[in-house]
């Protein structure tokens, strides 16, 4: 007796349906959620009440449920008397007796309301990531100028000034090159959320030859040897989105290996699944509490607080390679060095 009030009383929407279709039984919540009246439940089949939409899948679900499968907790669009639609979430069993479906049950949740707010969310996300894109792409053009302008006062005039105006022009000079990074990174970034990748053969090689030379003359002046393999095999992904993994992770190697460091070694492996590529410097390291947080949005490496930076670089790498179908993986001892490990699904 206690238990049949429990379930007429419950909050979720609970129902038994027959195998011919029929209503075996409904709680309160059931009927006072589609409109229903006890009475009127009697001349209704189970279909009468799910939206046309659904009623294909549903109809699959229901003979799988007759022949014994179990089924997972699914969403369904219930119809309400009225005409209003419904969307529920919930479980559903068949009690088998002697190899025969005898009825179903099942136990639902009205997601309506919640669907409505996830739905709110996404177009509000999609307002604010529109309005980030606009305020990023606005400020590039100023912040280039602002640098070119800022430098070329520095070279032609720098030597006119005293110290402290040569100072304030170095400040100055630092400061526009940091705006017009970070405009650049966000700009990379929102488009790292915007675009599909291409699915393209890529050689390695050809990627590793350009940042080889793209960061020649910082890898000189600091003594520092980039070991690339001689060969590479061609894997499938975005030409483009790989470059841009690799030159963030050297660079973040560059600013933060530390005046000790002489080797970035790229390396290169597989498994059944992913193509597997690393990114190893004898630097520094990386504090253990700092791991995770470095593919946040604007955290850095606080190992050298003095290292400008957007914060955005990691952020961007483990964005793309999730495209990839892959991971990033970070392992990093202080004062012995810092491995990044990339994963490319071999499957896109």
């Amino acid at each position: 007796m206690i238990c049949c009030e429990l379930v007429d009383n419950a909050s979720d929407i609970i129902q038994s349906i027959a195998p011919d279709g029929s209503f075996l039984y409904v709680n309160n919540t059931w009927l006072s959620t589609l409109g229903y009246v006890r009475h009127e439940v009697h001349s209704l089949k189970f279909f009468d009440v799910i939206h046309p939409d659904d009623r294909d899948h549903c109809s699959e679900v229901f003979q799988n449920l007759m022949q014994g499968e179990k089924i997972e907790p699914t969403e369904v669009k219930f119809l309400a008397k009225d005409g209003r639609t419904i969307l529920l979430e919930g479980n559903v069993t068949c009690h088998i007796q002697e190899s025969q479906p005898i009825s179903t049950f099942g136990v639902f949740r009205d997601i309506s309301d919640r669907k409505e707010q996830e739905t709110r969310l996404k177009k509000d996300a999609e307002k604010i990531k529109h309005f980030a894109y606009a305020v990023a792409h606005d400020l590039k053009n100023p912040a280039i100028a602002l640098h070119g302008i800022t430098r070329l006062l520095h070279n032609r005039y720098g030597t006119m000034f005293d110290d402290k105006g040569k100072k304030y022009c170095s400040q100055v000079l630092q400061s526009s090159q940091l705006l017009s990074e970070l405009v650049e990174k966000l700009n990379v970034f929102i488009e790292t959320k915007e675009f599909t990748i291409d699915k393209e053969p890529v050689h390695l090689n050809n990627i590793f030859r350009i940042l080889h030379e793209e960061f020649h003359e910082k890898l000189t002046e600091r003594h520092i040897t980039l070991q690339i393999p001689d060969r590479f095999p061609i894997i499938t992904g975005d030409c483009l989105s790989l470059l841009r993994i690799f030159r963030n992770l050297i660079d973040n190697s560059l600013k933060y290996g530390g005046p000790t460091m002489d080797r970035i070694e790229i390396s290169f492996g597989d498994s059944e699944t992913h193509h597997i590529l690393l990114c190893r410097d004898n630097g520094c390291g990386i504090r253990t509490d700092n791991h995770q947080k470095l593919f946040e949005y604007f955290e850095r490496n606080t190992t050298n607080k003095s290292i400008s930076g957007a914060g955005l670089g990691l952020a961007i790498v483990k964005e793309l390679v999730e495209q990839h179908g892959g991971k990033v993986l970070l392992e990093s001892v202080p004062g012995k060095g810092t491995t990044f490990t990339i994963t490319i699904a071999k499957q896109l």
